[in-house]
């Protein structure tokens, strides 16, 4: 007997798209990366990634020669940030930018609201603005930082 499509399937011989098991739209991944992460190894791969780095950077250094100035040797850099950590300067920086990131986020996420409002009660206002920030929306932001710099300069 035929299924109807009040069971939720559809009819006859054919399979709703739920029931296909080869679809891949109802599937949490491709069946590759479920086989990659059934064979999940037992130990991290991270701690071999990382000193495999610092191994080639540190053969780098050494190999070309370059300054130490243009390229420190990892022992050179660790060295440093012993230093800035114990002199108390480095945690005086991050703290530095992390209150420059939240005051940032907090003027924008509020200007960008104010606009909004004002986009969605004042037409004229929004036929006015929106053409110069729907042009300054397709300019990449890694491509304003130079601009913002050289207009505001990078002091506090």
């Amino acid at each position: 007997m035929p299924r109807t499509r009040r069971e939720g399937r559809s009819v006859g011989r054919h399979k709703s798209l739920a029931e296909n098991e080869n679809n891949h739209f109802y599937q949490l991944g491709s069946p590759g990366l479920k086989r990659i992460a059934q064979r999940r190894s037992t130990w991290p791969v991270w701690p071999v990634v990382a000193l495999a780095i610092v191994a080639i950077w540190a053969a780098g250094v050494a190999l070309t020669g370059v300054s130490r100035a243009l390229l420190p040797s990892p022992a050179l850099v660790a060295a440093a940030t012993r230093e800035l950590i114990d002199d108390g300067v480095l945690f005086k920086h991050i703290r530095i930018s992390v209150v420059r990131l939240v005051w940032g986020f907090a003027l924008s996420t509020f200007l960008a609201l104010a606009v909004a409002f004002v986009f969605a009660r004042v037409a004229i206002v929004r036929r006015i603005v929106e053409p110069p920030l729907e042009f300054l929306r397709q300019i990449p932001p890694l491509a304003m930082i130079p601009l913002l710099i050289l207009w505001l300069g990078i002091g506090e």
